[in-house]
């Protein structure tokens, strides 16, 4: 009887902490988010800073004409901060390029630090990118940084 109820104890035990563990937090309620939008006819590698470590890089494949989620920061406290705003407080003039490649040969590079540049299309540029407020009070911003086909050939 006593092994019964050990068992029934421990599976209870591993069931509760699977739901624990593997539920999402809802997109937005959370973080604030960095995707990019390939509006290309062609599938790209983009290779990106990794924000934890000033050299190491991050690699993501954009399907054509799609949405992929990049990076995310934040916790509920941090409130409304755009990818902009978070990343001007950093020292990007220490970071990497953001790299895109087209069948394995690059075809952009964009160098830090961030800066404004006008009309031109740059992942460092603030113009560059739109943002929206999201989650729960819209406290949150899901920033979103899109590549078309005139932005291959640019190497700044």
């Amino acid at each position: 009887m006593r092994k019964k109820s050990n068992l029934y104890l421990a599976l209870s035990l591993v069931v509760s902490m699977m739901f624990c563990a593997c539920t999402p937090v809802p997109e937005g309620e959370a973080i604030n988010n960095v995707w990019v939008y390939n509006n290309t006819p062609d599938t790209l590698t983009m290779r990106t800073p990794k924000f934890s470590y000033v050299r190491d890089t991050e690699t993501f494949v954009l399907p054509p004409y799609d949405t992929t989620f990049v990076f995310a920061w934040g916790t509920y406290d941090v409130g409304y901060e755009s990818y902009w705003a978070w990343m001007s407080t950093r020292d990007t003039s220490k970071l990497n390029p953001v790299w895109f490649y087209k069948d394995g040969t690059e075809i952009i590079r964009w160098n830090p630090p961030c800066r404004e540049m006008g009309d031109t299309n740059c992942w460092y540029n603030k113009n560059s990118w739109n943002t929206v407020r999201q989650g729960r009070d819209n406290r949150y911003v899901r920033s979103t940084f899109t590549i078309t086909e005139a932005d291959y050939g640019h190497f700044f």
